[in-house]
């Protein structure tokens, strides 16, 4: 009787020892990458900052009581002392007001640039507003580039008027936040603008 040999077969080889660290080492080269990543994308708005100027005037806002578009037009103020050019602005306001819906409000800068950022209706018939803009509140002017490029230093001037017959309010406090690139003096450029009125 013929017995066959069973074939030979080559014995596995030992299974790699589990090291735990190896799963470790990876991770840390991740976040080592990821937080370059980081520093990369932090390093090129850095030059950016803002700086938050405010006043709580109290400011009573008159009824317009001799018929739409008459309403007394007053004035708030707040000064900036940061010498550079202006990147962005924002106005946060906190307003009391049976109906706002009812004001005109702008802001105009140390240039003189005239800008609407609220009119008749934005915010619907809301009793007490609070809020930034852009964000919050909608707004008819355009404070996200309508600034760019102006002097931050001097009188920015918050006006507001009534333009209907019923109630009167108050403009509690607001504040004007300048966005600058800190890396920019406004001796170190010009600007010269044609001033827009909305009024």
């Amino acid at each position: 009787m013929l017995r066959s040999t069973p074939p030979s077969v080559s014995p596995s080889p030992a299974p790699e020892s589990y090291n735990p660290w190896r799963n470790v080492m990876k991770m840390m080269r991740l976040l080592t990458t990821a937080a370059a990543m980081l520093l990369l994308i932090g390093s090129a708005a850095a030059s950016e900052v803002h700086a938050d100027f405010s006043a709580a005037p109290g400011l009573a806002i008159p009824d317009d009581t001799e018929g739409p578009g008459y309403g007394l037009l007053v004035t708030t103020t707040v000064e900036s002392n940061i010498s550079s050019l202006v990147t962005g602005i924002a106005v946060q306001m906190d307003l009391t007001h049976a109906y706002p819906s009812d004001l005109r409000v702008g802001l105009i800068s140390p240039a003189g640039t005239d800008i609407r950022i609220y009119n008749l209706g934005a915010w619907g018939g809301e009793f007490n507003i609070t809020g930034w803009r852009p964000g919050d509140w909608d707004s008819d002017g355009d404070l996200t580039d309508g600034f760019d490029g102006e002097i931050t230093e001097g009188t920015w001037t918050l006006w507001m008027q009534d333009y209907s017959y019923g109630v009167s309010g108050t403009l509690n406090n607001w504040t004007l936040r300048i966005y600058y690139d800190d890396t920019v003096t406004n001796d170190e450029s010009t600007w010269s603008g044609v001033k827009a009125l909305y009024r």
